[in-house]
């Protein structure tokens, strides 16, 4: 009968195995719509990470900022692209009107109907064929650098703005009424020329014009064509009014508005740099709209009707005060997002809404109002502009000026200001744009020069703040940049910036360089009494030099450089990070590049360039400049001496990281501490001071391909690539389908990028890619790997001779960034020997190269190493995910990390290979199976053991066999298994954890547990062989779930311990930080570890926390610890228990997440406690418990009620905790023969500090009895 019953159950357990298999097949076809989870670009709850920074635009735009982008008269290049409102490679056409009283027809001038748009695609030369408007002529002929900065900042001015209909126009140029006449002006908007013959083409190939010669001027919001230059303004008729006069008018083929259709349904899918899709349409967007989740926006400018000397009125304007433009808002206390009840825009059809706020000025500035077309500022005081921005940043009033004054131009003008302060650690910055010619600009504090109608003023003495003296800063500064006596240290000293203080630039001579010396203050001094705030500058110079008088002057030596210089580095700009082996700062603030400025810095000039800096810009001021610690590898867990630790750090905002060694040391107390950093490989790839950086072409990287018709591994080489990975590359960045884009040929120029050349990156000369910080990209979730000698632990056929011949191979530290690459460094001296690009990743790898796209994921999962028995031998095997980058994993052979090449890939699998497979952050394990029995002889096979991850809609076990040939194609039930768990509850997002492995006696794996993101511990079981028949039970083997009933998310890997009476004691804690939203107070909930026993039967399965002994955390919580309290219990016996619990604290969500470490019986782990504090980081309690009974451990070293543990680290860590044994000594024995060892441990905490535990444990003979017949019984044994 029990035969019966067992063969009863197995059948109807492959039948369920079956059931659920098929199921999850149909989920190919039909995924179920399970929430996804939204993994987080960095560490959730980092310090300040939830407050979004201020940024403050400070638009010092006079009328020059009106004039043409393009300046050149006749430099049109029909080879060359040029960046404006119109689509460089498109074809335009114009509606026509009949002339009144005539047959003839004309271009239409109703503003309401009247605008370019697209008829076809142009030539790869950018031609239209005489029917139509080249994009690009149009660009290069009427484009002003205030569409440029439009473009850049709000997708451009929309002078029709309706849903599905969006209408772009040109700025309008001043006609002389206030400001100079633009038309045809030389200096400010030259009359364009296009020859027939020339670099540009004929004229009838990008206008509809049959001429040899055409002439083009802008004027107000019009584009005058022509064949004569004889027209004497905007409003010369078309043919001159006395018949003897020469020429025609400048109207003579047509006079045009320059307004052009963009992001219609066609446009918004091909020009993804410019369009954003909404609900049933396309709008265009800049950073502003990019970055409205992520920051606040706030604007100063000028009252444009009065001149810079005027007494009566002070130079800068609170034009839109600093908050939330987008759909959502993040406000105090939490920072978590609500619905904005003011958006700039509409969230469904992208319309802005107008009236007032940021987009509204930077849009409608120059046309505001019927009578103030083509007005603008005549004089800018630029430092006093922004002195203005730096007291409504200090929370205070405007400076006094007369009152009664408001705004002269139909824009909003804020008189009274609230603090914008959201919270101590929020982030302060200023993006200046403006130009050299400034103007009137002394009144400020420190001011002691009177000339030009200013007065003097006082130094501001604001509070306990020291008093700021303008003048006192410039000429620090201007000592520094002097430097006559060295010093400063300056290498490369500006003689002419002594006594900068009292020079005199700008307009004629009227304006000063205080903007350096007060951006220089803010940036180097907390500006407000109740905070450390400091001011991070960015400038945008829009004269690239070509003007007279103070634009003639090189841009390092112009006010608005310096203040870029000053107010915008890392550390002092002049000395050294302290740090031993650190090279100055000067070279972070001035990089090395084709036009060594500063990061924080952009000369006009180049409408391209600018558009690519201001994103880079918004990027930078979003990130922050702070690196934040990233995963870490101890290389010794167990001793000290001699170890090492490797430590990553990142922006993942920034796209920047690192991998540092650094040495572990003995105090004098004989504890092991951290020591000083070795190296830092991100600085070894980019160059270290007197080393030149990695030559790219020099470096070793990888990928997988096909090499003669076959999967392989091939350089990463554009040679060496397939078309359809070429054709990927080629592709430019942006959203949306890789079929709606079309190549822009820069596919080889991207892939030298990639492989770490810096040639064309903004900033140097034709730099068209995003800039980067270094190489190296930021490391987040993929935490490093260290690999040297082989396991000295494993046997097998031939293994020895394997351990013998690769003991003393190059010691190597693996890691993924998110640069696209997984890498290997030397552990001894940081450089790079090889690096491996997915192929999963390859359609991706396009957007590390745009400037607009915001952070993504690459290689950002975890990896494993081990050795394996495969077909050709044993081997080192390296598997690893690709985290949030892709939904798959990749295996490589390290065995001889000085030879990776052919064969060096194994293989990759990813969600194409099989559905299932979803986001992988956590390591796979490598590890033998016994698939089945063959002539008497167990038969084993090595596998990567990993689970579905994160967003997949079946959860499941998957066994990829390592052994699979590179080009066999993956086969359930022949090259891999997948093993799925009963499904959850759809309704809430789901993920199996890494599983714990069960190994029996001959090495292989027995049991694997795992929980998953809704409360569920499942036990795999594999015995028998392959497809392991019944594995998966119907029920998980535990539920955990809170004292109310809720379910508690397991998301790290179990800890085994062999438990009383025979099984396993199952030990984890719950809770999650994945995304961004686990640090966020409301969704702190209660989570706990527990300890479940698991008897290997069913009848010891626990239905719950009833069946568990609960354990008490009392005290205070501070730094003392919490003592562990709780009634006694057995595992046997009457009264049985099947293990306990614990409830964290959770009034600061404290969870348990990471991977516990068992030494001497006792269980050391971390908790992460993200806070309510949005300003603080996590913080970690140090936890060091008994395993079986869950009590702390008192300072004897014995486990029992009432012991502390649960103390504070000085630094919050979810990694596993680093421990060593520093000392041992045993007992004297007893009467039996036990004595009693007691251990002393450290738990070493990266960044924060030790821990000292004394551990105490039974020894010697534990136990004994009498066995009269052992012979006969080993005897038997040996048959």
């Amino acid at each position: 009968m029990r035969r019966f019953v067992a063969i009863l159950r197995a059948t109807l357990a492959l039948v369920l195995a079956l059931v659920l298999d098929l199921a999850a097949n149909a989920t190919n076809t039909a995924p179920a719509a399970t929430p996804e989870v939204d993994i987080a670009d960095g560490t959730p709850g980092a310090a300040g990470a939830r407050v979004p920074p201020n940024l403050l635009l400070n638009l010092s735009l006079g009328y020059t900022a009106a004039g043409a982008a393009y300046p050149g008269a006749d430099d049109y290049a029909r080879g060359k692209e040029y960046a404006g409102y119109f689509d460089a490679r498109m074809c335009y056409v114009y509606p026509l009107r009949r002339k009144a009283g005539g047959i003839s027809m004309e271009p239409d001038l109703n503003e309401a109907t009247a605008y370019f748009t697209v008829s076809k695609a142009a030539s790869a030369s950018h031609e239209c064929g005489a029917d139509s408007f080249s994009g690009n002529f149009m660009n290069w002929a009427g484009a002003a650098t205030l569409d440029i900065l439009r473009y850049a900042l709000s997708g451009g001015d929309r002078v029709i703005d309706k849903p599905g209909l969006t209408v772009l126009q040109r700025a309008y140029l001043p006609d002389g009424k206030r400001n100079p006449d633009f038309y045809a002006h030389p200096r400010y908007f030259p009359r364009k020329v296009l020859r027939a013959g020339g670099a540009g083409g004929a004229p009838n190939q990008v206008t509809p014009f049959d001429t040899a010669v055409l002439y083009v001027v802008s004027c107000r919001n019009r584009i005058l064509f022509s064949d004569s230059p004889d027209g004497g303004n905007c409003d010369t008729p078309r043919i001159p009014a006395d018949p003897g006069a020469p020429g025609h008018g400048d109207r003579f083929f047509g006079e045009f508005l320059a307004r052009v259709k963009v992001c219609d349904t066609a446009e918004g899918p091909r020009r993804p740099d410019l369009c954003v899709a909404y609900a049933n349409a396309y709008k265009p967007a800049g950073s502003l709209q990019q970055y409205a989740g992520k920051m606040r926006f706030g604007l100063f400018a000028y009252l444009t009707e009065h001149g810079a000397g005027d007494p009566n009125l002070y130079g800068g304007a609170l034009r839109a005060a600093l908050g939330h433009i987008g759909q959502s808002r993040y406000e105090a206390p939490d920072f978590s997002a609500s619905v904005n009840d003011r958006p700039e825009w509409n969230g469904a059809s992208g319309v802005l809404t107008g009236g007032a706020g940021v987009l509204n000025y930077v849009n409608l500035l120059g046309r505001s109002a019927p009578g103030r077309l083509g007005v603008y500022k005549n004089a800018e005081p630029l430092s006093e502009l922004y002195y203005e921005a730096l007291r409504y940043l200090q929370g205070r009033q405007p400076s006094a000026g007369k009152p009664g004054f408001a705004s002269d131009d139909g824009l909003p003008m804020l008189g009274a200001w609230r603090d914008p302060l959201a919270a101590s650690c929020q982030r302060d910055v200023i993006l200046t744009v403006g130009d050299a010619y400034t103007d009137g600009d002394r009144y400020v504090p420190g001011n002691t020069r009177t000339d030009h109608a200013d007065a003097a003023r006082a130094p501001d003495a604001f509070g306990p703040l020291a008093p700021l003296n303008a003048m006192e800063w410039t000429r620090r500064l201007g000592d520094m940049e002097a430097d006559p006596a060295g010093a400063h240290g300056n290498g490369a000293p500006r003689p002419g910036l002594r006594g900068l203080e009292r020079q005199d630039t700008g307009a004629a001579g009227r304006g000063t360089y205080y903007i350096a010396g007060l951006a220089y203050w803010a940036h180097t001094n907390a500006i407000r009494a109740d905070g450390a705030a400091r001011v991070d500058n960015y400038v945008i110079d829009l004269d690239p030099g070509a003007g007279a008088g103070a634009g003639a002057l090189d841009p390092r030596d112009r006010q608005l450089y310096l203040a870029a210089k000053y107010g915008g580095f890392d550390g002092n700009p002049l000395g050294a990070n302290g740090e031993a082996g650190a090279r100055p700062v000067l070279a972070d603030a001035e990089p090395g590049g084709a036009d060594g400025y500063p990061a924080h810095y952009a000369l006009g000039g180049d409408p391209a360039a600018l558009i690519a800096a201001i994103r880079a810009m918004f990027a930078g001021a979003a990130a922050g400049p702070d690196l934040q610690p990233g995963p870490f590898l101890m290389t010794t867990p167990v001793a000290a001496e001699d170890g090492y630790l490797f430590q990553a750090d990142f922006s993942a905002a920034a796209r920047r990281g690192g991998l540092s060694r650094f040495a572990v040391e003995m105090d004098g107390e004989g504890l092991p501490r951290i020591g000083k950093r070795l190296w830092e490989a991100g600085a070894i790839l980019g160059g270290q001071p007197g080393a030149k950086p990695t030559v790219p072409a020099a470096r070793h990287v990888y990928t997988f391909g096909a090499a003669d018709g076959k999967p392989a591994t091939i350089s990463f080489e554009w040679a060496q690539l397939s078309a359809r990975q070429r054709a990927l590359l080629d592709l430019p960045p942006g959203p949306g389908e890789a079929g709606a884009r079309r190549a822009d040929g820069l596919g080889e120029a991207r892939l030298n990028y990639l492989r770490g050349d810096r040639s064309r990156e903004m900033g140097r000369a034709g730099g068209i890619f995003r800039r980067r910080d270094g190489v190296l990209g930021d490391i987040v979730h993929a935490a490093p790997v260290f690999v040297g000698a082989p396991s000295a632990g494993l046997q097998g056929p031939a293994y020895d001779a394997f351990y013998a011949r690769h003991k003393n191979r190059r010691q190597v530290v693996y890691v993924g960034a998110n640069d696209g690459m997984l890498h290997a460094f030397d552990a001894a001296g940081g450089a790079e020997l090889f690096a491996y690009v997915p192929n999963a990743l390859m359609g991706a790898l396009n957007e590390l190269t745009g400037v607009r796209g915001a952070h993504r994921a690459y290689v950002d999962g975890a990896a494993a190493a081990g050795e394996a028995l495969l077909p050709g031998g044993w081997k080192t095997v390296l598997v690893s995910g690709m985290g949030a980058g892709a939904r798959g994993v990749f295996a490589l052979d390290v065995s001889e990390p000085d030879h990776f090449q052919a064969g060096g890939a194994l293989w990759e699998f990813t969600d194409r290979d099989d559905v299932a497979m979803g986001n992988l952050l956590a390591a796979p394990a490598i590890a033998k199976f016994k698939t089945g029995v063959k002539d008497g002889l167990p038969q084993y096979r090595y596998f990567a053991v990993l689970t579905s991850g994160l967003n997949s809609h079946v959860g499941a076990l998957f066994l990829l066999a390592l052994d699979k040939p590179a080009a066999q194609a993956w086969r359930l039930g022949v090259n891999y298994y997948r093993l799925a768990l009963p499904a959850g509850d759809p309704g809430t997002a789901n993920a199996i954890g890494p599983p714990a492995l069960a190994l029996g006696g001959d090495g292989a794996v027995r049991h694997a547990y795992a929980g998953d993101l809704q409360g569920n511990l499942w036990r795999v079981d594999f015995g028998g062989g392959a497809p392991w028949p019944g594995a998966v039970e119907r029920h998980a083997l535990f539920v955990a779930r809170d004292g109310a009933g809720a379910h508690q998310p397991i998301s790290a890997q179990p800890k085994l311990a062999f438990a009383p009476g025979g099984g396993y004691l199952i030990l984890f804690g719950t809770g999650k930080f994945i995304e961004d939203g686990d640090a966020l107070p409301a969704n702190f909930r209660q989570q706990s570890f527990y300890a479940i026993r698991d008897g290997l039967a069913d009848q010891s399965v626990p239905a719950g926390r009833a069946a568990l002994t609960p354990r008490t955390l009392s005290g205070a919580g501070g730094a003392a610890g919490l003592a562990v309290g709780g009634a006694a219990f057995s595992y046997a016996g009457a009264g049985a228990r099947q293990g306990w619990y614990f409830d964290f604290p959770h009034t600061d969500g404290e969870r348990g997440i990471g991977n516990p470490v068992l030494a001497a019986g006792k269980l050391f782990f971390n908790s992460l406690a993200p806070g309510r504090d949005p300003c603080a980081g996590p913080r970690t309690r140090a936890y060091i418990v008994d395993s079986l009974s869950g009590y702390a451990v008192d300072e004897t070293g014995l486990a029992q009620a009432g012991a502390v543990t649960g103390k504070i680290l000085d630094a919050g860590s979810a990694g596993p905790p680093l421990v060593f044994r520093v000392k041992a000594r045993a007992g004297a024995r007893n009467a039996t023969g036990r004595a009693l060892v007691t251990e002393e441990y450290v738990v070493l905490a990266p960044g924060g500090g030790v821990r000292k535990a004394t551990l105490s444990m039974p020894a010697k003979r534990l136990g004994w009895r009498e066995v009269t017949n052992w012979r006969e019984l080993h005897a038997a044994s040996t048959k």
